[in-house]
């Protein structure tokens, strides 16, 4: 919320949209009101809460009206556990969607594949029971056509890219990607940045190296 509201208050956004970069004045009182770490509510009359998961927002509205656009960013854990996953999912179909408006509600889910059994891993194989109406934007890779090979180091195994073009190049490039390699090591790259959600984090033989024999040596 508080980088949103810098973003409101920036110069350009003022002169464009001068009631969107300014707080909300209560017609009551003639104070502002709304402008603080959990709401931006703008002249405008548009309205920004920001939520955790573990809130009650089941019946939050402005006034009369409900959410009519809810951002579930980020909220899964590649250490959730059965359990975890399944009160995330409940507390998103019992609690967060049905707090929106009807009809009119849109929704945006911001999610890497964090695992196998992660909501969002249920969304991309079609087997989720919930926001049956989505449009799938990706996964998308950070390097698509990703290729690397083991090379024997003092300090053990280094894994090093050797082909694959970047989604980003401006932004993470093979340089940076290579160095988030080294720093994270090649488990968690591939599941965070490639989101291969089979591959164990901190593996250190993933998955795409193994290969399988049709008879025991």
């Amino acid at each position: 919320i508080r980088f949103v509201s810098d973003l409101l208050r920036a110069p350009r956004i003022a002169a464009a949209f001068p009631l969107v970069a300014s707080p909300y004045i209560d017609p009551g009182t003639g104070m502002a009101t709304d402008w603080r770490a959990g709401r931006i509510r703008t002249a405008s009359r548009f309205t920004l809460d920001g939520l955790g998961m573990d809130q009650a927002i089941r019946g939050r509205k402005v006034g009369e009206d409900r959410p009519d656009f809810i951002v579930i960013d980020d909220i899964e854990s590649s250490t959730d556990t059965p359990y975890m996953t399944k009160k995330k999912e409940g507390i998103l179909t019992r609690v967060i969607i049905p707090a929106g408006s009807r009809g009119d509600r849109a929704i945006v889910f911001i999610q890497n594949m964090i695992h196998p059994q992660s909501i969002m891993a249920s969304m991309v194989k079609r087997k989720a029971t919930f926001m049956t109406r989505r449009r799938m934007s990706g996964p998308v890779p950070q390097i698509r056509g990703l290729a690397y090979e083991v090379e024997s180091t003092p300090t053990g195994p280094q894994f090093v890219i050797t082909g694959g073009e970047p989604t980003w190049p401006a932004y993470a490039g093979i340089d940076v990607s290579q160095q988030e390699i080294e720093d994270e090591g090649i488990g968690a790259f591939l599941i965070e940045k490639q989101h291969e959600e089979d591959v164990a984090e901190g593996d250190k033989f993933p998955r795409g190296m193994w290969r399988y024999a049709k008879t025991a040596p």
